[in-house]
């Protein structure tokens, strides 16, 4: 895919509320939310397929499905990428640190499969805030997959990183209750770009995405 940036003019329905939250009130909201994996877990392995890899698709494409997800400032100029990347972490057990890795986006689960299993084997053991493959894109967010733990929630903080309006998405270790699981998301957001209607959408979205796994034959779209 072709990375696109198109800048929006004063007729984007959220110019004020951007400018309100981005230069006169900045906030952040961040949303966790649980969500019933138990049919999806199954055909995970059922299919072979790791988990992270799944969950990072799942939700790298909700994303990518709202503008508003991926809102940038570019040679000074507001606008949205037409997708992002997922820049994730890849834990060393040995010295108990993290190396931020990241894969191209795709559509096509089984070509984003393909290609994070290749960057995990080429570039997974290297040590560093950065893999050796280097510093994401610009249009890439941060999400994590922690499964060693699992939290009721978690709050995101920027800092002093105001012009920063990616969503950062972090997952943790499965809830078993009741003969369920559950998958515990936690989504942060800049207020200026991404109100809660989004949030809700994001959520929709990523349940609405089961299917392309449960279908998952290994095959390309174009080889079907």
């Amino acid at each position: 895919m072709k990375s696109q940036f198109f800048p929006y003019d004063q007729t984007w329905p959220r110019a004020q509320h951007f400018h309100y939250y981005a230069k006169m009130f900045p906030t952040s909201v961040t949303l966790t939310r649980r969500i019933d994996v138990t049919e999806l877990v199954d055909a995970i392995e059922k299919k072979g397929l790791r988990q992270d890899v799944v969950f990072y698709y799942l939700v790298t494409k909700a994303i990518n499905s709202q503008g508003e997800l991926s809102v940038a400032y570019k040679d000074g100029q507001i606008g949205w990428w037409n997708y992002l990347n997922p820049a994730f972490p890849v834990y060393h057990e040995d010295d108990e640190t993290s190396t931020i890795l990241w894969t191209e986006y795709d559509d096509d689960f089984a070509v984003f499969n393909e290609k994070f299993l290749l960057d995990l084997e080429k570039y997974g053991d290297s040590k560093g805030v950065f893999a050796m493959k280097g510093m994401p894109p610009t249009n890439s967010f941060s999400v994590t997959f922690n499964p060693w733990f699992t939290f009721d929630s978690l709050s995101v903080d920027h800092m002093d990183t105001r012009d920063y309006f990616f969503p950062t998405v972090d997952m943790c270790k499965l809830i078993e209750e009741n003969g369920k699981k559950y998958l515990p998301i936690s989504i942060s957001v800049h207020r200026a770009a991404t109100d809660l209607i989004h949030l809700k959408k994001f959520f929709d979205d990523v349940e609405s995405f089961f299917p392309l796994i449960y279908n998952y034959t290994g095959k390309t779209d174009a080889a079907q």
